[in-house]
């Protein structure tokens, strides 16, 4: 667990995934440079895995260890940014559960369920939602086969997929956070763009000046915002698809992603 605080006058603390390398990096940099606390989910360079996200048993741990530290500083920010993209469906976690789906999906999943009590009140969620608007038609049985057995459903593209539909699951199933959570797509932009965009939307309302760029959209955001894509270096928001707004599918992925790791739903 990766901790760096920049600055005295900040309360708040910034968690995060997949903030160790790439444009999640910049991020946590500009969050710390900001004056915030930033705890970074990941493996350690010993190799043995402070965050394991391939293994369900690491992310309830790192999540024991986040609470018991957040009774002095509550947690302001939640990023999950971490995710990978597999060219087949061949391998499995320890759970036995296809490991993309288990990385992108249900380890953050479990990991921000398992965060809910120690959220600070208003604390803001970045899901980041590479291909958010592609989502198939989710039905129940679906999810517990892509879960165990994508090949026979329609593959690893589903778990790149779910993050959107995640947010709206969190305001239909009536948690603490509702519209503060949102989805980020970085589409093909720079690193450092990409950085500052995830870095603004992290910390707009939350309490953190000056992290988001002069003309970057990020203060322009309105409370009925909720996906957030980043084109040719400038934060837009999106109408989700319809699909994606469903609180039938909302529930269902909610229900069977419950199911999966082992908690109520």
């Amino acid at each position: 667990m990766e901790s760096t605080t920049a600055g005295e006058w900040i309360a708040m603390t910034v968690v995060m995934t997949g903030g160790s390398s790439g444009f999640g990096s910049v991020a946590a940099q500009r969050l710390r440079d900001s004056g915030a606390t930033v705890i970074v989910g990941s493996r350690a360079e010993s190799g043995r895995a402070e965050l394991d996200l391939t293994d369900l048993a690491s992310v309830r741990a790192f999540a024991r260890g986040v609470a018991e530290r957040s009774e002095d500083e509550p947690i302001g920010t939640v990023l999950l940014n971490a995710g990978l993209v597999r060219a087949h469906d061949r391998d499995r976690t320890p759970d036995g559960i296809e490991t993309t789906f288990a990385v992108n999906h249900l380890a953050h999943y479990l990991l921000l369920r398992l965060l809910l009590p120690v959220l600070a009140d208003g604390a803001r969620v970045v899901l980041t939602a590479r291909h958010a608007q592609t989502l198939p038609e989710v039905q129940s049985r679906r999810i517990r086969l892509v879960a165990f057995d994508p090949g026979q459903v329609f593959g690893t593209g589903l778990a790149r997929d779910l993050a959107l539909p995640m947010r709206f699951a969190w305001a239909a199933m009536g948690t603490r956070l509702g519209s503060p959570v949102r989805a980020f797509n970085p589409h093909m932009n720079t690193v450092p763009a990409a950085g500052r965009a995830l870095a603004g939307l992290a910390t707009e309302e939350v309490g953190f000046p000056g992290v988001a760029p002069p003309g970057s959209g990020v203060r322009e955001v309105g409370p009925g915002h909720a996906y957030a894509a980043l084109r040719r270096g400038r934060l837009s928001w999106t109408q989700p698809s319809a699909l994606a707004q469903r609180p039938d599918v909302a529930k269902q992925l909610w229900d069977d992603s419950a199911e999966l790791v082992g908690l109520p739903r």
